[in-house]
């Protein structure tokens, strides 16, 4: 047990190295890189079973492009097929809100308490709208621990205005391994809330903090920026309730607030983007326990499996990882086990905090899927169920599809100006790729209609349909493009 001080302490902790090791570095070249290995590949079959270089360059490199054309197909069914999935899932999840209360879910005697950790690094006035949705919450019992990790602005200043903050002593006992702390504040007002002031040390090792002072066995983890609709607590800790020895894990996304008429072009291709991801990805995914999106806005997590995994890591923290890790756990003590996607709203993007722009959270989400999948390869070795293998085959798929999709919309016309493929092939496959990505984002539309998450009216359902199509055009290869620049900054930095 150890006993919060007000004073400062002189031990901190080293400074966490976020270099990979060589032969991580070596695994995930190996694994992303591969794709161009099959090019050469063929070429060196062509090239001894010809005989002559030219005819063997261009047969090697046509036939690479109808690989391509093949891959390109393959994976767009396979989005589609999630896309039904999705669709299915929504309209469990309508019927479901049209027969059962959530009145029942408060009174019931399943309902686990919670321990809210919110990380804080400078967000002023944007952190007391956050915990003020805190307050609101429809929820029996909770409690909410804010870690101030160093805030070099006005942050505790604002809370102790806010809330009337004073200090206090308070015993926890250490189970991770974690930073010091420099003071611990409490809200007579909001006996709820805690705060906790330490030097700066990063994400990870904070929720590490929050863990070790948590003192329910349900951890929720959501985002400095999002305001938390009134259920969204009730919502997340639902699959707890009626399953609530299997369930280990949920999460959400949280949305942003705009009026679609008022939207830039750019804003736009954000908004349709989402809806394609959040059905294709997320949604359907949680057919196969995996969840896969690494900016979720909240999760609720077992603590003492948390614990047991070693909490959160500086370079493993996003909720992919964090999945995978739990995962690996239970499958090693022969446990069934349940992670489950939330497809209801529940939070909104605060308008007080900064967004990371589309190219830096593609870079970071492509960044951390491709670690996150070298760190769990161990899973691949141990007896997985059909709905597993299907989850981390998707999974590879997500590390392969960026540069197999950039290197064919590159090679095509090259391939076209040197003579080894017709015009008719280069369009048949440019028109693929645009086909097919035009149909998973106009399902994405349809998907998020039917799931009553939105109520468009019909001059915003048209204009989202024309975001689909430039979005199918310019914003996809684009994306791809950001995808591979993050993967190789991962490698290579």
């Amino acid at each position: 047990m150890e006993q919060l001080s007000l004073k400062s302490e002189s031990a901190h902790m080293n400074t966490i190295n976020n270099n990979l090791t060589s032969t991580t570095r070596l695994l995930a070249m190996v694994l992303f890189i591969s794709p161009l290995m099959l090019f050469f590949v063929f070429f060196i079959y062509y090239l001894v079973s010809l005989g002559q270089l030219g005819e063997s360059l261009f047969s090697a490199i046509a036939l690479f492009i109808a690989f391509l054309l093949t891959y390109e197909i393959t994976i767009s069914i396979i989005h589609l097929v999630q896309m039904g999935f999705s669709l299915q899932t929504t309209r469990r999840n309508v019927i479901s809100r049209r027969i059962n209360s959530r009145f029942a879910l408060v009174d019931s005697p399943k309902t686990q308490p919670v321990s809210i950790i919110l990380w804080a690094n400078n967000q002023g006035y944007g952190l007391a709208e956050t915990v003020k949705s805190l307050l609101a919450l429809n929820y029996p019992d909770y409690e909410i621990i804010i870690i101030n990790d160093g805030s070099t602005d006005s942050t505790l200043e604002v809370l102790e205005t806010e809330f009337g903050l004073q200090p206090l002593n308070r015993i926890f006992r250490r189970t991770l391994q974690t930073s010091s702390i420099t003071a611990s504040y409490t809200s007579p007002k909001y006996p709820i809330i805690s705060v906790i002031e330490k030097p700066y040390t990063g994400r990870a090792d904070s929720l590490n903090i929050g863990l070790n002072l948590a003192k329910a066995p349900l951890v929720c983890v959501i985002e400095p920026n999002h305001l938390l609709t009134r259920d969204a607590l009730l919502l997340l800790a639902k699959p707890f309730i009626e399953q609530p020895v299997n369930t280990i894990m949920t999460a959400g996304l949280g949305e942003a607030r705009v009026n679609l008429e008022d939207l830039s072009l750019k804003e736009s291709l954000n908004v349709v983007e989402k809806k394609h991801l959040f059905h294709s990805s997320f949604i359907s995914r949680d057919a196969f326990c995996l969840i896969t999106a690494s900016n979720n806005a909240v999760r609720l997590v077992k603590k003492a499996e948390l614990i047991e995994v070693g909490g959160f890591s500086a370079t493993e923290s996003s909720d992919l990882n964090i999945s995978l890790k739990l995962q690996r756990l239970l499958l090693s003590k022969g446990r069934n086990y349940r992670l489950n996607y939330i497809p209801e709203i529940l939070c909104w993007e605060n308008n007080l905090s900064e967004t990371p722009s589309a190219v830096k959270l593609h870079v970071k989400w492509q960044v951390e899927t491709l670690l996150t999948t070298i760190n769990n390869i161990k899973l691949l070795s141990q007896p997985l169920t059909s709905g597993q293998f299907w989850a981390y085959f998707l999974l590879l798929l997500e590390n392969f599809s960026p540069i197999l999709s950039l290197l064919g919309l590159i090679l095509s016309p090259v391939a076209y100006i040197i003579g080894s493929i017709s015009l008719e092939f280069m369009l048949i496959y440019f028109i693929t790729f645009i086909t097919f990505s035009f149909l998973e984002s106009l399902m994405g539309i349809i998907a998020d209609e039917f799931s009553l998450r939105y109520q468009h009216t019909l001059p915003e359902v048209v204009n989202l349909i024309l975001v689909s199509l430039i979005e199918s055009l310019f914003y996809q290869p684009a994306i791809n493009f950001w995808r591979v620049l993050g993967a190789f900054r991962s490698i290579f930095s």
